[in-house]
């Protein structure tokens, strides 16, 4: 009887450690470390301070890191579209996770709210974070001459495919040069917002003066010169200012693209011109339309520009510069 009583103690001794170590693995998970989530977002073309994001190469960025609880599922969501889904199993090593977006997917002005979300098997609410630091600058301008047949028509077409494609435009008949791109100590202009730009005008160059190369002229019959140096200096004033770069310009201009002239002085992604003359016809205006029509298909530069070739083949000297593969338009589903 007594060696049954000593033996009581050690009994009662095991099953304290036993539901102690039961709770303390309890605890540890209920109380433990929850997984962390870090967000950021990046975008190809973007103001000096991050701040305003344009076009259609952005980037969402999230970090999920396991910690006492394994992951479960993972979703990345930019403003109300989902685009990353991921249900790993049991995750423990960093989740890191990239997916692209576009601005246009909504209207110019809109905050781009990056969020995060990870679920564990413990809980069923999502640990959460967010980015919503940047601003969609979607921003467009057009111009076309009063006088000719399809300057106005061109001009406000390029400014309607604009609007459908989530851009705040506007468009003109009547600006002078120094509107368009401002003057001598405040340059800028008309040029120093839009990230999109169409000018249906009549090319010029400049062989004798102190700004060599070639240009366009504005909207009003008398023909004031826009020569490529004064585009340079409104387009640096961007940067000044703090507004992302164009991401597409065309002008609608006799040899518009027979150098590399003006595509450099727009610092652009993507640019159109022609290589020789150009005619104010319903031919090169069906054209032009068409090339919009591509872009607001969510079409490859290069694929909107042979659509348009196939739409009107009287048309064959289009010469586009820069990134082929650029969409002016995107708008990524939800997955």
């Amino acid at each position: 009887m007594m060696a049954e009583r000593s033996r009581m103690p050690v009994v009662w001794y095991v099953v304290v450690l036993v539901l102690s170590g039961w709770a303390g693995l309890w605890c540890g998970r209920a109380w433990g470390t929850p997984p962390t989530i870090q967000v950021c977002q990046a975008c190809e073309n973007q103001s000096p301070n991050g701040a305003l994001f344009s076009g259609t190469r952005a980037t969402a960025k999230a970090t999920f890191t396991s910690h006492t609880y394994p992951i479960k599922k993972e979703e990345i969501w930019v403003n109300d579209t989902r685009r990353f889904i991921w249900e790993p199993n049991c995750n423990a090593a960093p989740s890191k996770v990239c997916v692209p977006y576009s601005t246009t997917a909504w209207a110019d002005g809109t905050t781009l709210t990056v969020t995060a979300k990870c679920w564990t098997r413990e809980r069923t609410e999502p640990f959460v974070a967010t980015n919503s630091v940047p601003q969609a600058w979607n921003k467009s301008y057009s111009m076309g001459r009063v006088d000719f047949a399809y300057g106005a028509y061109l001009a406000e077409e390029a400014y309607t495919w604009c609007v459908l494609m989530n851009h705040c435009g506007i468009w003109s008949v009547s600006d002078p040069a120094s509107t368009i791109v401002g003057q001598d100590g405040a340059w800028g202009g008309r040029l120093l917002n839009p990230t999109v730009a169409y000018f249906g005008t009549h090319g010029c160059s400049f062989p004798d003066d102190g700004c060599p190369g070639c240009g366009f002229v504005d909207c009003r019959p008398e023909r004031n010169a826009v020569p490529e140096c004064s585009v340079a200096s409104a387009t640096g004033a961007k940067q000044a200012a703090g507004v992302p770069h164009f991401n597409f310009v065309f002008v609608d201009a006799c040899g518009s693209s027979e150098s590399d002239w003006l595509y450099n002085a727009f610092k652009t992604t993507a640019y159109m011109g022609w290589a020789g003359d150009c005619g104010d016809t319903e031919e090169y205006a069906r054209w032009t339309d068409a090339l919009w029509h591509g872009f607001h298909e969510m079409w490859p530069y290069y694929t909107a520009i042979y659509f348009a070739y196939e739409y009107e083949p009287n048309v064959s000297n289009g010469m586009p510069m820069g990134d082929l593969l650029y969409r002016v338009h995107l708008v990524y589903p939800s997955v």
